[in-house]
């Protein structure tokens, strides 16, 4: 399948995104940078503000509607925080939080195969644990993280 990112926020989001996108390539997906040649849309949210928030909404309800084929999947600190906030958008097939990238990347898999029944997971809050995830390519950056 082919699946896009689209990455609000932070460093540590720009580096999640890459290690997703590191993940999903050795399954056998091919990154797209064009939107409409997406078969799912990743979208990796930011709530650090009230317009961060809203921004991530937003560019959540534009790719939804204006890519319609694309199925979107959602992870990050919005969905996190206040899923709610996005539950209801058409186009939304998952949504996860922000505590385990590698749980994401094996339900964009399942997504793919049709095997997600529910858009929402169980990521709670309470979990702590440290994530050892792939070293992205740093696509862009100048200077290491």
């Amino acid at each position: 399948m082919n699946i896009a990112f689209y990455t609000l926020g932070c460093k540590v989001n720009q580096f999640e995104t890459q290690a997703l996108g590191v993940m999903l390539s050795k399954k056998g997906h091919i990154l797209v940078s064009d939107f409409t040649k997406a078969d799912i849309i990743a979208v990796n949210t930011c709530t650090v503000t009230a317009a961060s928030s809203q921004k991530s909404r937003r560019a959540i309800r534009h790719l939804a509607k204006t890519y319609p084929n694309a199925k979107i999947a959602v992870c990050g600190c919005l969905s996190q925080m206040n899923p709610d906030s996005i539950r209801e958008t058409p186009g939304i097939k998952l949504i996860s939080g922000t505590a385990d990238k590698k749980t994401f990347a094996d339900l964009i898999d399942k997504l793919c195969d049709g095997n997600v029944n529910s858009p929402e997971i169980d990521n709670p809050l309470s979990r702590r644990d440290f994530e050892v995830l792939p070293a992205g390519g740093l696509y862009g950056q100048t200077r290491a993280l």
